[in-house]
């Protein structure tokens, strides 16, 4: 027995059989990978069965393989066995809501195996009354029988274990749904897979199954490690055998159990081959139901939270109302009666001077007249001149200040009572937009422990907009808005990966402002529209202004370095090309005859020694091949009708090509044309919360991992996955006030930004 120095290629055949009379179904997936990136995950395979279906659960196989599937292949950078965790993970996640759904049916009825394959090692997960056999030497086992729980399994951790194990050259590997067992014993399987080479294996079995009388619903998968065939007379002696043997089976049942009891590995032997991550040092999938089903108490005391916090919330706004109301009462009455007060004070002084003026000018007509009356003729004139003053009576005076006072009492409680109605519903309204924003909140927070940061933003932003509104237009409740979205800005940050950098480290300061930054043979430069190129020393934090001789070579708005030349172009306001030789320190004019007569260029980019220019204008990219005199006619890019480049802004190449649009979306392109690739056809940039700007700019290349797109106005670097467009992180400062461009380090580990006339380093926080 010797162990493999090079990965093996599988040989696979599947066997499916279903009778829909039974009320099952079966089917097998086997799936590869699409490209580059993926193959380091190696191959899926998937046998699934279904029993005592019903409508509601008929689609359950197919479903769960196409979850298992994406999940695994959807970050290539994590391993096998990581990938095949997650992709578990998600089915169990599936299986759980429908579970709460009330979709029961198909807990005990699922029977399933998901494996996967890569560099000799074998990973698979299984649920039900399935079998994993593997025959080596002659012997065979069951290698997945310690994966699987005997007890009724929980909806949210169906698949719980996973096994891992190395595979050796000849080995055989079935995954076979129950009712396979119930037509072929261990031992005929053992016989017929040790001696058979794949496809006559293939061939016996389903020939056999066929002549069944009932066919049954049945699912094998054979796989076969490095296959060796036997000869055409050895599988026909082979075969002869097996039949005869099939014929006298019930005669020889017994013999056949003790048979197999000999030649089945021993239990031991077989752990050993065979290691149950459960009693690995690696991160099993029972981790990972452990940590989801503390997410689950989590989610139930977060719900408890947040009813708590509600109630308390509707209860301090309750108070809070009462004490507006108490406040604006006090402050009423008060204001009422100083206003009365001021009021009758005003009367009683206008009626006592009135009195008064009508008494003294009463006295002095008695004074003038005292000499010639008696004092009848005197009491009379009183009498008469009393009658003409027409004082009111004590009476009338009471009548007329109450009329006053009840008058002024009305109106003023009118206006109060208004005023008290209009503060409480604008208190209420604003309060309850509030309330709102923190429900939004305590959503985002439920939703972000399972992941999904793409609701958790829609929530988030949804409780920015309200708190938002009340900070704008009611500014009585300021502080509590300022504070709440300190709040969201921080869990903002958290799901949209946004890392805030305070006082970015400065690399190298320049002379004057530059326009781009770039990398060429290992070594940094700057260069400005003025055709001045300074080259960057990290190490001395240093910037040398290398002098260029640009005599007569107008002033460039763009530059882009072919790195196979080793020569900067630079492309000027009126179309036309200079380069510059690095070695020699002089910018030359180079000869290039455009396809369009007036090109409207918008950006450059460099692949290999070709030149390409972005014409969104003429829905174009054309590309030039640098020659010794200059660029040849070139030709257009583009050859896919489909492809709409008109509000284009920006591009990159890596061997693919992705261009960015104003919208905040970007293409994905290979050879001109979106070819019918997943990889390709569906690639999108994931959606921010704060879309990219229109003057934002792409930038990688062929050594790179990452996307990454500058957004000036919004002061960030924007980091994305080159296969899918998933984001990877945000890159945000204040000190990104003037953004131009940046470069990343060939190790992509660093970032450097060239902002203004300054150079930040910035680390690059690598995904996992």
């Amino acid at each position: 027995m010797s162990i493999l120095k090079k990965e093996e290629k599988l040989e696979v055949r599947e066997i499916v059989f279903c009778n829909e009379e039974e009320n099952s179904f079966c089917d097998i997936f086997v799936y590869e990978p699409e490209n580059v990136d993926e193959q380091n995950l190696g191959n899926l395979y998937i046998v699934g069965e279904i029993v005592n279906f019903s409508e509601s659960s008929s689609y359950l196989v197919n479903l769960l393989a196409s979850i298992i599937k994406k999940e695994f292949y959807s970050k290539p950078k994590r391993s096998t066995m990581e990938s095949l965790e997650a992709g578990l993970h998600k089915a169990n996640s599936t299986l759980s809501n429908l579970a709460e759904q009330g979709n029961v049916d198909w807990i005990g009825n699922l029977n399933m195996i998901c494996g996967a394959y890569k560099k000799n090692e074998l990973y698979f997960s299984q649920v039900g009354n399935v079998k994993t056999l593997l025959v080596r030497d002659n012997q065979i086992t069951d290698i997945g029988k310690n994966t699987v729980k005997e007890e009724k399994p929980h909806p949210f951790k169906t698949f719980a274990n996973i096994a891992s194990g190395e595979i050796e050259k000849n080995d055989l590997i079935l995954l076979a749904t129950p009712e396979f067992f119930n037509i072929f014993s261990l031992e005929k399987i053992r016989q017929l897979s040790s001696s058979l080479d794949t496809n006559k294996l293939a061939e016996t079995i389903q020939n056999t199954i066929e002549q069944e009388g009932n066919i049954t619903t049945v699912g094998l998968l054979i796989m076969k490690i490095g296959n060796e065939k036997q000869t055409e007379k050895e599988e026909e002696i082979l075969k002869e055998e097996f039949i005869a043997e099939n014929e006298k089976e019930s005669d020889d049942s017994e013999s056949l159990k003790n048979l197999e009891s000999e030649k089945v590995i021993p239990e031991k032997q077989a752990e050993q081959q065979i290691n149950i991550t459960n009693d690995s040092k690696k991160i099993t999938l029972d981790d990972i139901i452990d940590k989801y089903e503390k997410a689950e108490v989590e989610k139930q005391t977060t719900e408890q939270k947040f009813e708590q916090k509600l109630k308390s919330t509707t209860e301090k706004q309750e108070e809070a109302v009462k004490e507006f109301e108490e406040i604006e009462k006090e402050k009423s009455v008060i204001n009422k009666s100083k206003g009365l007060l001021k009021i009758l004070k005003e009367l009683f002084s206008s009626l006592k001077n009135s009195i008064a003026t009508k008494i003294e000018n009463y006295k002095q007509k008695k004074k003038d007249n005292l000499e010639n009356a008696d004092s009848t003729k005197d009491q009379k004139t009183e009498d008469a001149l009393l009658q003409k003053i027409n004082l009111p009576s004590n009476k009338n005076k009471l009548i007329f200040i109450a009329f006053i006072f009840i008058t002024l009492l009305f109106t003023g409680n009118l206006i109060f009572t208004n005023y008290q109605e209009e503060a409480e519903r604008k208190f209420n309204l604003y309060n309850n937009k509030l309330s709102q924003a923190e429900e939004k909140i305590s959503k985002a927070e439920e939703v972000m422990i399972y992941d999904d940061l793409a609701q958790a933003r829609i929530f988030l932003a949804d409780a920015k907009n309200l708190t938002l509104k009340v900070k704008n237009d009611y500014n009585k409740l300021d502080e509590k808005a300022e504070n709440l979205l300190g709040k969201i800005q921080v869990q903002l940050d958290a799901v949209n990966l946004v890392h805030r950098i305070d006082n970015p480290e400065i690399a190298v300061s320049l002379e004057q402002p530059a326009e781009q930054i770039m990398l060429i043979n290992k070594k940094y430069y700057a260069s400005t529209s003025g055709n001045s190129v300074y080259q960057i020393d990290l190490e001395n934090k240093k910037a040398e202004d290398l002098q260029i001789k640009s005599d007569d070579i107008e002033h460039s708005k763009l530059a882009i370095p072919i790195e196979k030349t080793g020569e900067i172009i630079f492309l000027s306001d009126s179309n036309k090309l200079s380069s510059l030789d690095l070695d020699k320190k002089e910018l030359v004019p180079v000869e290039i005859e455009f396809i369009n007569d007036n090109p409207k260029i918008k950006a450059l980019a460099s692949y290999s020694n070709y030149l390409y220019f972005l014409e969104p204008e003429a829905n174009q990219i054309y590309k030039y091949q640098r020659t010794a005199n200059g660029f040849d006619n070139g030709e257009s890019w583009i050859t896919d009708t489909e492809i709409n480049i008109e509000n284009a802004i920006s591009f990159a190449i890596d061997g693919f090509i992705y261009i960015l649009k104003s919208d905040g979306t970007a293409d994905k392109c290979l050879s001109g044309a979106k070819p019918e690739i997943p990889a390709i056809k569906d690639f999108a940039l994931e959606k921010l919360s704060e879309p990219l700007s229109s003057s934002a700019k792409i930038y990688t290349n062929e050594n790179l991992e990452y996307l990454y797109i500058i957004d000036p106005p919004k002061q960030r670097i924007i980091l994305f996955n080159k296969t899918n467009g998933s984001l990877i992180g945000q890159y945000a400062s204040d000190s990104f006030a003037d953004l131009k461009n940046i470069v990343v380090s060939e190790m992509e580990n660093k970032m450097y930004v060239l902002n203004g006339d300054k150079v930040f380093v910035v680390g690059i926080e690598r995904e996992e």
